[in-house]
Parts: C-alpha cells; structure tokens; sequence
C-alpha cells in the first residue's frame, strides 16, 4: 500500500445506518447537559488538584453526574494564579 492511501475504514463498512444512530444517541445526550464553573482561590500548588462534585438532596437521586476527578493548571494559569496571589497578600484588608 503506497503512501497516502486510504487505510481506515469505509462509510459503507461501518453502515449508514450504524454512524446515524451513534449521532443522534450523542445529539440526545448532549441536549441534557449543564455545565459548572468552579473559580478556586489563589493558590501556589502548581500540581494535580482534586475535586469533588455531587448533588446533595432527596430529590437529586435520579441525575446522573460525570465529573473529572480534578485537573492540573495550565502554564498561563500557573502566571495568573502567581499574580493574582500577591495582590491578595498586598491588599490590606
């Protein structure tokens, strides 16, 4: 097989049918969603940071949360958390 040849595979291997029905279940998944923003205090760990989320009430049983278990900050964050700490510690509040 030469190079830049097609070697996946083709529409009608997988089926129409098949590709049509895992677009409308993500479609309908996705119409259902929210999303949370979470702001955390300036902070000089610059590693993994854990976080938790769940629903607290009788009534919140029936959904169904997906969640990371945490996240790392990104470079510029790293900048940004820096900066945004020493104006903390510089107000005298």
């Amino acid at each position: 097989m030469g190079l830049g040849q097609n070697v996946g595979p083709q529409l009608g291997e997988v089926g129409l049918g098949a590709i049509l029905g895992e677009l409308r279940r993500l479609r309908d998944d996705l119409a259902h969603l929210y999303s949370l923003t979470y702001y955390p205090q300036p902070n000089p760990d610059t590693g993994w940071r854990s976080i938790k989320v769940k629903l607290v009430g009788p009534n919140m049983k029936k959904y169904h949360l997906r969640t990371r278990d945490g996240y790392r900050l990104q470079p510029g964050q790293i900048l940004e958390q820096a900066s945004a700490a020493s104006s903390v510690e510089a107000d005298p509040k």
